[in-house]
């Protein structure tokens, strides 16, 4: 935690130099907030104590106030794996090839479990699309799965690539 607070009252230049600053997690306390902690607000669940400094002892009572404490949602990248398929065949996009990063490290179960790749706005690639490498053409969006309201999501695009179709060429019987 944060060894910022605010006081008011003081005189005579006199300070505040230390206080110990607690987390209340359903009447436990502790000094640093627990990795298991979700993002977002919770009010009055910061508590201050046993503070000291310069000229101190010349106030009574000294009143602690709780405090808000913020959790911010971590960053989580998706990015869409490339995916291939070759000239002249209709091909489904793989729903499942992509790679999310920036989990928290005991992410306790969050997920991604599903999402959508579209390229073109469509989830097929025609058999016209012509061979070609299609840099950032499979585009990733609508993530859903579990523990993602601990997370900003950020999609990555991911490439495309239409190979070569054998031809093959055979000279006609001649008579």
């Amino acid at each position: 935690l944060q060894t910022t607070f605010q006081s008011s009252g003081l005189i005579n230049q006199d300070a505040i130099s230390f206080a110990i600053i607690r987390y209340n997690d359903n009447n436990n306390y502790f000094t640093t907030v627990p990795n298991t902690t979700l993002a977002g607000i919770y009010q009055g669940s910061l508590y201050v104590s046993d503070a000291s400094g310069s000229g101190i002892t010349n106030y009574s009572p000294i009143t602690y106030n709780p405090g808000d404490l913020t959790v911010n949602q971590k960053p989580l990248t998706i990015t869409a794996s490339q995916q291939s398929t070759t000239y002249g065949t209709i091909f489904n996009l793989d729903q499942t090839a992509y790679n999310a990063s920036g989990f928290a490290m005991n992410n306790l179960g969050d997920s991604v479990t599903s999402l959508t790749i579209l390229y073109n706005n469509n989830t097929t690639v025609p058999s016209t699309t012509i061979a070609l490498t299609y840099t950032n053409a499979l585009i990733a969006s609508d993530a859903s799965g579990s523990g993602l309201s601990n997370y900003v999501i950020g999609y990555q695009a991911g490439n495309l690539v239409v190979n070569l179709r054998p031809l093959y060429i055979k000279p006609s019987s001649l008579v």
